[in-house]
């Protein structure tokens, strides 16, 4: 948009005060009258350094009423505000009207000479050939233009020749309208210049007679409601000028605009401003005519934009126009300072790293003149992404020797349990395993099945999709009625890979391929009760992979022989679309947007693509080796995407994922040849499950394997350590850490910005509940920055109950005497509490019950006599012990017994 800025500036020590003009459109009122007098008064001398104020000549500024007129959003352009340096630099303490006549000249155009960039520069050339002395607003133009200062005005100290004379006279484009004392008609002339497009200075006086100055006027506000030729004296309210005595007593100083109120004073005959200083009149206007010829350049920034944090915010000025070549040059954040130099680019960007919300500023140069456009930017702040990235993956045999055939089908159920589907190629039987239980158990529940896949309702039973090799129908199964029930989808149809997906009414949805290698892409559901089978794409080929939206829409992925698909019927119908070039051994995933995520196989390795971006974007993950056969995608709860897959260069299983903010890779399980046909599922805490395949004893009687991803695993009253990354884009936030860690206890840590790591410690006394020999712990992490941007992630650590040790010291007694044995518990599980069973070696046996702490006890037994026919005998005395979570051990000692006669 035109820019529209507008800034109201208070006294040094007084606060600044903001007004927000309006823009219109403003019919003009009068003529401007072309009889104006010329300059018949003194020497205008700058006094207003003097008055003690650090540079500033105001003692308070006022808020803006009415409409405003304004230069710049009439005539293009844009204000300008030469400062002189602090007070008591002498070199230019008297040339407020030499600032006043470069602010013109850049407006007009008439300053771009020798190589002069802007109003400073033009300023600058003023004080290197002139001296520091009183002058008018109507000679600076004079000189510019014939190098001629009259006489009794400051006087030159370099001789120099004017720019324009002869070919231009300063005359026809320099206008002057004033009167010494009296000048009714000021408020109007200043009006009939900003109509007409001419850059505006005025001399103005103390009404009190203390100094002269001269400054800028860029625009009026007036009452609308007011008749301006009935009623002139209300009509006018303000006038917004820039004063080069604004600096604010500090050098290189910012340009302001200020808003004065005026009034006219009917005794004295003059419009005057009653806030500025104790009051100062406007004696004369003078005007300058743009540079003949040219037309001003308009500039178009586009806008408003939008980005995040950390992103490149592209700048496009190619709206702008001109019958000229144009210079661009670009402030970022409104300070001032142009943050890219003039070139011919009419493109610019920028990067910020912390949200931000403000104006952005265009300038356009055609050599000539110049424009300017205003436009928004806001940047949104990013949340930051945690990750845990300390930890280990721990390994389990499923089903060992059990001949497993190349593919396996993992999910998992609302309470977290692990439920995988696999086929056996010894006889063809479909398996099942699981740890619903509490331990892993497997069973045969079909036969003759090949390449399964399952998914779990919201009542945690089992659906299985499977091909039946003997007569080639597809087949599913069932725990949900109780018991295991398969049934025919369809008949006869050369059926290879299926895969199957539950939506929120756990209705089941199936994707497959027929007619052996190149067949049709089909979909089967029960969605209307019985089975319905449809073909979606007459060119599918091996493999598929299927995945149910938040609406209950489906999407499935595929190959054809020329391309690699997407299809869907979330527009009501099927449609497909183009992916990639090549793809295979898909897997398809959606987030909690409903945006969809795919591994496969491309022509460079592992391959990942999504269209959260709006259109489909691929990238390249893996290229070390040759992968394949099979890939498997899942979605965690910050929609982070992890994948499974194998590599069949190094005979391992691989695992990748974005959760960190950028990709990054592990080797979960690499011991020869593991990895085939492997699936991933993320559970409710964020936890990571793999089931896959294992070559056993470098033969073919494969493994079922599995792995899950844990924090730390330690032994009770052990110190667990979590570690990992803070990702994020918006590099100046910090950050504010909570880790609840699943005991009771939660901790939270400050960070400073740029922290990029993390790890913290803590203790656990015990593993909890009792009765177990391990127990994991849910640990959360909580990060926000200091924009109120949130993420969490979730990892488990694994603590073990050690099993208490006990020691125990004999005694030699006589007979019907009292036996003691001293014992010591060694135990680091502090909390646990203890069992400790003794059998005396004479028959009986005692148990007792110990609270947490316990660390040593006595105990006595009489023993009634020894043994007949010896004068003492020994009786082994066994100690056993166990703790409340099942951890035991056992010691004997000695107890003699002496006869006594």
């Amino acid at each position: 948009m035109k820019i529209k800025r507008t800034l109201l500036i208070t006294a040094l020590a007084l606060s600044v005060v903001l007004a927000t003009l309006i823009g219109f459109t403003h019919s003009c009122t009068q003529d401007i009258d072309e009889n104006l007098v010329p300059l018949t008064s003194g020497n205008l001398t700058d006094t207003n350094v003097e008055m003690g104020d650090a540079g500033w000549v105001v003692s308070q500024h006022d808020v803006a009423t009415g409409i405003s007129l304004m230069l710049w959003e009439e005539h293009g352009g844009f204000w300008a505000d030469a400062e002189k340096r602090p007070y008591p630099i002498v070199e230019d303490n008297n040339l407020c009207w030499a600032a006043t006549v470069c602010n013109m000249l850049e407006w007009s155009g008439w300053g771009f000479v020798d190589g002069m960039d802007n109003t400073d520069d033009f300023f600058q050339y003023f004080q290197d050939h002139v001296t520091d002395g009183g002058g008018y607003v109507g000679n600076g133009i004079e000189w510019w233009f014939t190098g001629i200062l009259p006489p009794q005005t400051s006087v030159e100290d370099v001789d120099v020749d004017g720019f324009w004379a002869p070919e231009y006279d300063y005359n026809t484009y320099s206008l002057i309208r004033g009167e010494t004392g009296r000048n009714a008609s000021v408020l109007p002339d200043i009006e009939n210049f900003l109509l007409s497009g001419y850059a505006v200075g005025l001399n103005i006086n103390s009404i009190s007679g203390g100094g002269a100055h001269a400054i800028n006027c860029w625009g009026i506000n007036y009452d609308p409601s007011v008749d301006p030729l009935t009623n002139p004296n209300e009509y006018y309210l303000g006038v917004w000028v820039t004063d080069s005595d604004s600096h604010g007593n500090v050098m290189n100083a910012a340009n302001w605009l200020i808003y004065f109120e005026v009034e006219y004073d009917h005794d004295k005959g003059w419009w005057y401003m009653p806030h500025y200083g104790a009051g100062w009149r406007i004696e004369m206007a003078n005007a300058l005519m743009p540079f003949p010829g040219e037309s001003r350049p308009v500039a178009d920034l586009g806008g408003p934009y939008v980005a995040n944090e950390g992103d490149i915010v592209l700048f496009n000025a190619a709206g702008s126009t001109d019958d000229d070549p144009l210079q661009y040059r670009f402030d970022f954040d409104a300070d001032g300072e142009w943050d890219r130099s003039w070139s011919s680019f009419s493109n610019a960007k920028n990067r910020w790293y912390d949200d931000y919300s403000g104006d952005v500023y265009l300038e356009v140069f055609d050599g000539r003149l110049r424009d300017m456009d205003t436009t928004t930017v806001t940047v949104n702040n990013v949340a930051p992404t945690i990750a845990v990235t300390g930890g280990t993956w721990s390994h389990q045999t499923i089903d060992r020797n059990a001949y497993v055939q190349s593919d396996t089908s993992l999910a998992v159920d609302s309470n977290n349990k692990v439920h995988i589907t696999y086929t056996d190629s010894d006889n063809g039987n479909l398996k099942y395993a699981t740890n619903a239980g509490g331990s892993w158990s497997y069973q045969t529940i079909g036969h003759h099945a090949w390449l399964p896949s399952i998914a779990i309702d919201s009542n945690d039973k089992v659906h299985i999709s499977y091909c039946d090799y003997t007569n080639n129908d597809l087949k599913y199964a069932t725990n949900a009625g109780g018991t295991w029930d398969h049934q025919i989808v369809e008949v006869s149809g050369l059926y290879s890979f299926s895969s199957i997906a539950i939506d929120s009414k756990d209705k089941v949805h199936i994707s497959y391929t027929g007619s052996g290698w190149a067949g049709p892409l089909k979909y089967a559901t029960n969605s209307g009760g019985s089975w319905d089978v449809q073909t979606i794409d007459g060119k599918g080929r091996w493999e598929t992979s299927i995945a149910i939206d938040s609406n209950d829409k489906v999407h499935i992925c595929y190959s054809t022989n020329v391309s690699f698909r997407h299809a869907t019927n979330a527009g009501g119908s099927w449609s497909n679309h183009f992916v990639d070039s090549s793809g295979s051994s898909e897997s398809i995933a959606i987030d909690s947007h409903d945006k969809v995520h795919i591994s496969y196989v491309g022509d460079s390795g592992l391959e990942y693509a999504t269209n959260a971006g709006g259109s489909w974007n691929t990238q390249t993950l893996d290229s070390s080796g040759d992968i394949g056969p099979t890939t498997s995608i899942a979605i965690d709860s910050n929609d982070k995407v992890h994948i499974s897959y194998y590599d069949i260069t190094h005979w391992d299983l691989e695992y990748a994922t974005n959760a960190g903010g950028g990709w990054s890779y592990q080797t979960p399980d690499g011991y020869y040849s593991v990895g085939v046909g492997s699936s991933i599922a993320i559970d409710s805490n964020d936890r990571i499950h793999v089931s896959y395949v294992a070559l056993t004893n470098f033969n073919s009687v494969n493994d079922l394997k599995y792995t899950t991803f844990v924090g730390d695993s330690i032994a009770e009253n052990g110190v667990a350590t979590v570690s990992g990354t803070i990702t994020d884009p918006g590099t100046e936030d910090t950050f504010y850490l909570t880790i609840d860690w699943g005991d009771g206890q939660t901790s939270a840590y400050w960070y400073d910005k740029g922290t990029t790591t993390f790890s913290q410690s803590h203790q656990y006394l015990d593993d909890d509940p009792s009765g177990t020999p391990s127990d994991d712990y849910l640990v959360s992490l909580y990060i926000i920055d200091d924009d109120g941007g949130r993420s969490s992630t979730k990892t488990t650590v694994i603590v073990n109950n050690i099993a208490p040790v006990i020691t125990a010291t004999g005694d030699s007694i006589n007979e019907n005497g009292m036996a003691t044995i001293n014992c010591t518990i060694t135990d680091p599980g502090t909390e646990d509490t203890f069992y400790l069973t003794i059998e005396w070696g004479d028959g009986y046996n005692e148990t007792y019950l110990y609270p947490p702490g316990t660390t040593g006890l006595s105990i006595a037994h009489r023993y009634l006599d020894d043994p007949s026919g010896t004068s003492s005998d020994d009786y082994t005395v066994t100690l056993y012990i166990w703790d409340d979570d099942g951890g035991r051990s056992s010691t004997t000692t000695t107890v003699t017994v002496n006869n006594v006669a």
